[in-house]
């Protein structure tokens, strides 16, 4: 074979394995993925079928305008990627427990099904990932190599190389303790996020067990005054009263069937917006087994900051946003210290029939950029991560402040109306009662008395409800719930 023959096979056989190498497709590249060809035929078919008006691409499909001919081209998601289900469908977890509906079933129910909580732990899943790839080494490079063709109409050189990148300066070490600081970032917003839908549970929760009591308090106040108008109609009938009574009767009839409509009102919108956290329409609520007088006493104001310092995950994050800043400051300081690039190569000369080898290393000369500006910013995200926690922790306080202060008044009026209001009207009931026996006193006297007893226990359940929610505020900002566990509940400090 002469020296002509030799080159021009030696060039057929490198260009059949620079064809290899990049593929042999041939014109505009087709954007559609490999995997879906498949689809591709149902689509054919389906546009086939639908000839008359075009089908409008739902929301999983993007459309690719082409440059030369102004045709579409639907790129559709991989046959590999689950489709996304809407809210609602068959495949959606449901709350459905087997005996009677607890708190404590509902919250594990939430700590496994919520939305916000499940993307709070997609995110921590992408950072590991991240992390992971911090740790990687660059990959090697690999190829062909050709000198000196048709020099001295000669075949030339031709041969293979290796060479890779070496990362200098522990860059790839210090890229994964900023990202493990992330980590440490999304773990104490999950822990937030958990905490806060915890005590969104529990608020719910008591609110629709105190508009359950109110719809009871309710009833009997419309069942009173409706005895008492029909006790005025009869007097008014025997002409022992006058008609400005039974007026005044029938009013307060209408008004308590208005307070009993409300209340029930309110008991549905509880109903559903415990539900409705629960991702379910209706719910088996019947009857909620707990004492809403069951407050157990809190420790004192400071203690409590004390304990708000020491475990709300906010506060966490921003420290994490600290040492993250941290880490990041000592990456963005090692980042100017060049990473080595060697490659050796192999080549036979057809010229003079030997094998020859090389060698080369090259390294990137800092002259001009040495990362100032990203180091300088990353020292002043420092300060302004320090600045965060000071901030997070004066806003903790003033709401831990507000919130105390609200429980504080909350639980005095509560305690005034079950120690004093509610035994006093209580007493006054009893002696109406004993009195309207005796025939000592009248009818519409006793109807008036069961009236007021039944109103201040209305009143003593609002002011329930407000100690409740402003004492489940403070249990959220002391991450109570956080070392505890469901089984735990009612929890106490």
């Amino acid at each position: 074979m002469g020296p002509r023959k030799l080159k021009t096979w030696i060039l057929f056989c490198v260009c059949c394995c620079a064809v290899l190498i990049s593929g042999c497709a041939t014109g505009r590249p087709d954007p559609t993925l490999p995997f879906a060809k498949k689809a591709d035929a149902a689509l054919v078919v389906a546009a086939a079928k639908s000839q008359t008006k075009p089908a409008k691409p739902s929301f999983a499909q993007v459309a690719f305008q082409d440059d030369e001919s102004g045709a579409h081209a639907v790129s559709r998601i991989p046959d590999i990627v689950e489709p996304v289900e809407p809210p609602g469908t068959s495949s959606s977890p449901t709350f459905a427990p087997t005996g009677p509906v607890t708190l404590e079933a509902m919250d594990c129910f939430l700590l496994a099904n919520h939305p916000e909580i499940l993307k709070a732990q997609s995110k921590i899943g992408e950072l590991e990932g991240k992390q992971l790839q911090t740790t990687l080494q660059p990959n090697p490079r690999v190829g062909l190599t050709s000198e000196d063709i048709n020099a001295d109409d000669g075949a030339g050189r031709y041969g293979v190389f290796f060479g890779r990148r070496v990362v200098r300066g522990n860059k790839l070490e210090l890229s994964s303790a900023v990202v493990e600081a992330e980590l440490e970032i999304a773990r104490a917003e999950h822990a937030a996020i958990v905490q806060r839908i915890r005590i969104e549970l529990r608020q719910r929760y008591y609110r629709l067990l105190i508009a359950n009591e109110k719809v009871q308090l309710a009833t009997e106040l419309v069942d009173i005054a409706e005895k008492s108008a029909a006790a005025s109609n009869e007097l008014f009938t025997a002409q022992e009263i006058a008609k400005a009574q039974v007026l005044r009767s029938e009013l307060e009839l209408e008004n308590a069937r208005l307070l009993q409509q409300r209340t029930i009102n309110d008991g549905l919108k509880a109903r559903r917006r415990l539900a409705s956290l629960l991702g379910e329409s209706e719910l088996p609520l019947d009857s909620l087994a707990s004492d809403i007088e069951d407050l157990r006493p809190m420790v004192d104001f400071e203690t409590a900051f004390d304990n708000l310092l020491a475990s709300h995950p906010e506060l966490s994050a921003a420290l994490a946003d600290v040492e993250r800043s941290r880490r990041n400051l000592a990456r963005q300081i090692v980042t100017p210290i060049p990473d080595v690039t060697w490659q050796t190569s192999v080549v036979y000369d057809f010229t003079t029939d030997e094998v020859v080898g090389g060698f080369q290393v090259g390294i990137p000369f800092p002259s001009r950029d040495r990362n100032e500006g990203a180091i300088r910013q990353a020292a002043s995200a420092i300060e302004s991560a320090e600045h965060s926690v000071d901030q997070k922790a004066q806003e903790l306080r003033d709401q831990l402040i507000e919130s105390w202060s609200a429980f504080q008044d909350a639980r005095l009026q509560a305690e005034t109306y079950d120690q004093k209001i509610i035994k006093k009207s209580t007493e006054a009931l009893k002696l109406v009662t004993r009195g309207y026996k005796e025939g000592e006193t009248s009818f519409s006297e006793l109807l008036l008395a069961q009236k007021f007893f039944a109103q201040t226990k209305i009143d003593y359940l609002a002011q329930l409800e407000q100690m409740w929610l402003r004492r489940l505020e403070i249990e959220g900002l002391l991450s109570h719930f956080s070392r505890h566990t469901p089984d735990a509940l009612p929890l106490e400090f």
